[in-house]
């Protein structure tokens, strides 16, 4: 008889985490399709059971992974990151590591609901121009929840994205925080009482990591009090889908206007705004902090 694997052993899927904490928490749905598995002879089984152990592999996991254009972009921000090698049995060092993991689900994510709005914005657009109905009425306010979905999924995902990127940053200086606190303020209180060695070099890393997150707070700001109106009154006020302008009887053309966000902006371009800060903040950070988390003298 096979022996069972317990409780508080390792999993046997290579996470380091403890089995209770990790497959034993394995569910199956009741619903589900038949796919047939091509390229087998690409894919490389490894067997990380540990020979003579006595303990059997009763399931694989099977993955697919459907490229999207903005992969390289993303691959080439967390470079800094993902091309250093952590260490999984270091407790900090594991956390980034696993953090590094998340954030780029986040901006995969962010970037999936940018492109989902456009799309459906250009779809919108290209459905007006084939088959709107002149009106000489009233300006039309047309309400399109795809579109508000879209625009308070990316408002969420952009506050989680740096709610991701603040525990990063706080493992970095062995430190611990759960979110963006404060549009950026509580991140940089808790940076400040990280206890580093008296070397320059520490000194000027800190000092230049605050400082992009002052730079960030104003934007980060706008965006936090956009997220939580949605959150506590479910409704953002003054976001704005298709105008289409009042016209007179002899019209040809009318004139339609683009969603906006409150206090006019497109949307599309508030989205591109987010994501050039984001990218921009993440870009400027990252090297900077895989110095300070691989430098081990610079905590006492």
């Amino acid at each position: 008889m096979s022996e069972r694997i317990g409780r508080n052993d390792l999993c046997y899927c290579g996470s380091n985490k403890k089995y209770k904490n990790c497959h034993q928490k394995s569910f199956r749905p009741t619903e589900y399709f038949d796919c047939r598995i091509s390229g087998l002879d690409t894919i490389k089984f490894e067997n990380r059971i540990p020979p003579g152990s006595g303990i059997e592999v009763g399931e694989a996991t099977v993955s697919y992974s459907d490229p999207h254009p903005w992969d390289r972009e993303i691959s080439e921000l967390l470079k800094p990151f993902e091309s250093t090698q952590w260490n999984n049995n270091e407790r900090w060092e594991n956390r980034i590591k696993k953090r590094v993991e998340k954030l780029r689900y986040k901006l995969e994510v962010l970037k999936f609901s940018m492109e989902t709005f456009k799309y459906l914005e250009a779809q919108t657009v290209n459905n007006y121009q084939n088959y709107i109905i002149a009106n000489n009425t009233m300006s039309k306010i047309y309400l399109d929840p795809n579109l508000i979905l879209t625009v308070e999924s990316f408002l969420f995902q952009s506050k989680s994205c740096l709610d991701v990127f603040a525990q990063l940053i706080a493992y970095c200086f062995k430190s611990q925080i759960s979110r963006y606190e404060g549009n950026g303020e509580g991140l940089i209180k808790n940076l400040e009482k990280a206890s580093l060695s008296d070397s320059i070099e520490n000194t000027q890393i800190k000092s230049q990591v605050i400082a992009k997150i002052k730079e960030s707070i104003p934007w980060a700001k706008i965006l936090v009090e956009m997220r939580d109106e949605v959150t506590h009154f479910s409704d953002l006020e003054g976001l704005t889908c298709f105008i289409i302008k009042q016209c007179k009887d002899t019209d040809l053309i009318v004139k339609v206007y683009f969603p906006a966000m409150p206090g006019g902006n497109r949307v599309s371009k508030y989205m591109d705004e987010i994501w050039k800060n984001i990218y921009q903040l993440i870009q400027e950070l990252g090297e900077l902090l895989v110095k300070v988390a691989k430098n081990q003298e610079a905590f006492k």
